[in-house]
């Protein structure tokens, strides 16, 4: 990407997204985005979890439930 480019990531596509700086340069970005606060985010690669408690505490766990 260059200066004053955007990316949009689809969710619920069952792919993770990632931004990775591959320079030598630092970078400056602006995340944009909004989710249900107790919406879980299941990370299809990695037997990952993540989602917010009542508390919103983000809890991360294995996709079976157990803790991570």
């Amino acid at each position: 990407m260059d200066p004053g480019q955007c990316v949009g990531f689809k969710a619920g596509v069952g792919e993770a997204h990632q931004l990775a700086n591959l320079t030598a340069e630092d970078v400056v970005y602006i995340e944009v985005g909004g989710r249900n606060s107790h919406e879980a985010i299941e990370y299809p690669e990695n037997d990952l979890c993540a989602a917010t408690n009542n508390n919103g505490a983000t809890i991360f766990s294995h996709k079976g439930g157990s803790p991570y």
